[in-house]
């Protein structure tokens, strides 16, 4: 009889290793543990107990659920197929993620050394927490950065933000646990008040003369080193 279930409804249920659905059910399904619409078109939810470190996303699916995967420990790798065209903040708290892997033919996302872009390579998605790099340079041609794009992030000590970004959204470096370097560029317009909700770190940032930044770091008590060249 459950017609629906809400995004995060079974969030940090870390021992939770399967969904059982009825097979009366005209509403969901099960396959693997994993929870399902009945048609397979949209993964509702991975469990956040199940132990495997690498999974593929079926042919199947169009839409990943909003945080179907979030807080799961174990998960490596996942690959996106070229028939998923939505996603919002499905892999968030994946503290072991290193690599979300895109199919070539997949029309709105790919992916560039394992991080998570928009097809054209001009937004960045999702950078996963549990890379090792320390230092990344978000690519040149990258114009924005999406909702928790480095949501806790467990490695990276320094990030390059690069010319042509104009903002940085809400929760963009939340829980970030090194952080200690920021370099932004001269094109920022506006930083949302909770772009660093719950940092563990005060990062020093780094940018060209701009007045947004400046005022941003000295109203919310973050160093700023100003290059005047």
């Amino acid at each position: 009889s459950v017609s629906s279930i809400e995004s995060q409804a079974f969030t940090t249920c870390t021992s939770l290793k399967e969904f059982i659905v009825s097979p009366d059910s005209p509403y969901f399904m099960a396959q693997d543990g994993i929870l399902y619409s009945a048609d397979g078109s949209i993964l509702n939810c991975y469990p956040s107990g199940k132990v495997q470190t690498g999974f593929v996303i079926p042919e199947t699916v169009t839409m990943v659920y909003d945080w179907a995967f979030e807080g799961n420990p174990y998960l490596e790798t996942i690959d996106v197929p070229k028939s998923v065209s939505y996603q919002f903040c499905s892999f968030g708290h994946c503290q072991s993620l290193k690599e979300i892997r895109v199919s070539e033919e997949n029309a709105d996302f790919c992916s560039i050394d394992g991080v998570f872009y928009s097809k054209d390579g001009k937004t960045l998605i999702y950078y996963p927490a549990g890379r090792t790099e320390t230092e990344f340079e978000i690519p040149q041609q990258v114009e924005a950065m999406e909702f928790n794009a480095f949501l806790q992030n467990r490695n990276l000590v320094s990030v390059t933000v690069p010319e042509g970004v104009s903002e940085l959204k809400v929760f963009v470096f939340k829980e970030a646990e090194k952080l200690q370097e920021l370099h932004l560029p001269s094109t920022i317009t506006a930083i949302d008040p909770v772009a660093f909700w719950n940092i563990q770190t005060t990062p020093t940032i780094y940018t060209p003369s701009n007045s947004v930044t400046e005022s941003y770091c000295e109203e919310n008590g973050f160093p700023c080193v100003v290059d005047t060249e």
